[in-house]
């Protein structure tokens, strides 16, 4: 007796790309060679023709609309495997995806959402249909994300998708004892991809990093300036000085005042948020990896014994 086939999904966010860049032909994008994640987890180039399918499935059909699509599949990050009661029509319902999305962005700077993101149950799920079932993730549901452009690489290559699966695993092991203060910095860092504007995301990278580094309520600017460029010589990220965190620290109260610009503006607040969001992504990474580090966390006295403030600066801190 043949037992019938079981059932299996596949989740899958298909990342697009309108292929321009100059830089792929120098850094080709991951996917050529299937890199895994996690387990069931992957980063791939999915046959071109079932990429179509998924973003088709994902876009409103409208009426009479069929325009030329200007881009296509960069890669894919694909989930795969049994159909159990919790999966038959729910995306990602631990949010592995998602996380490997949020993790990429500690690695390389990119704009990867869930616009394309389906939920495919093969044939044997409904046999009574002609082919697999296609469910896209409701409109409501879908994350957007944008970085600092500045003409800059914003995909992920073979060694990046190495190191994000790395990065993914020691994430997975150590979410349960990272410090508050680290779990409240990636918060924060995740909300810095969300907006397209240049002024909301330039407060929330500075409250991502007053959550790991502030020690008290007051001289929160000297705080912020201080301690940030103590974790920036740390880390080894160049080009950040007290000067450039004061002003970036300035700029986030223009959100109260309507000056909202967008991302691909560029200019000098799109470079400083860019330099001020290395700072942030290499801390949250560091802590992540570095259990030691990430201890420095722990209370405001390990923060200070860390990184010990110079006598020039004691006074602007409250700690003459």
């Amino acid at each position: 007796m043949t037992l019938p086939a079981s059932p299996e999904y596949t989740d899958a966010v298909v990342i697009t790309d309108d292929h321009t860049h100059p830089e792929l032909k120098t850094h080709p994008p991951a996917g050529d060679t299937p890199v895994e994640l996690a387990d069931g987890l992957t980063i791939e180039r999915i046959p071109a023709e079932l990429a179509e399918r998924f973003i088709e499935a994902c876009e409103p059909p409208g009426e009479e609309w069929d325009p030329r699509r200007q881009f296509a599949q960069l890669y894919s990050f694909v989930r795969r495997g049994s159909i159990d009661e919790s999966r038959h029509f729910i995306f990602d319902p631990d949010e592995l995806i998602q996380t490997a999305l949020q993790l990429s962005r500690l690695l390389v700077p990119n704009g990867h959402s869930t616009e394309y993101a389906v939920h495919m149950l093969d044939h044997a799920a409904f046999p009574f249909r002609k082919g697999p079932v296609i469910v896209p993730l409701a409109a409501h549901a879908r994350s957007y994300a944008f970085h600092p452009g500045l003409s800059l690489r914003d995909w992920l290559t073979t060694e990046d998708a190495i190191e994000l699966g790395v990065l993914l695993h020691r994430f997975l092991e150590v979410r349960g004892s990272l410090p508050g203060r680290v779990r409240e910095a990636m918060w924060w860092c995740g909300w810095t991809a969300r907006t397209p504007f240049i002024q909301p995301a330039h407060a929330n990278t500075v409250s991502a990093l007053e959550a790991f580094l502030s020690t008290d309520v007051t001289n929160l600017r000297a705080q912020f300036v201080v301690w940030s460029l103590a974790l920036a010589g740390e880390l080894d990220v160049s080009e950040v000085d007290a000067e450039l965190l004061d002003r970036v620290y300035t700029y986030r109260s223009r959100v109260t005042h309507g000056e909202f610009v967008k991302m691909d503006r560029g200019g000098t607040e799109v470079r400083d948020l860019h330099r001020v969001q290395a700072v942030l992504r290499a801390g949250i990474r560091r802590g992540i990896e570095d259990s030691d580090f990430a201890a420095s966390f722990e209370r405001p006295e390990s923060i200070r014994a860390r990184w010990p403030v110079p006598p020039k600066w004691r006074g602007s801190l409250g700690l003459a």
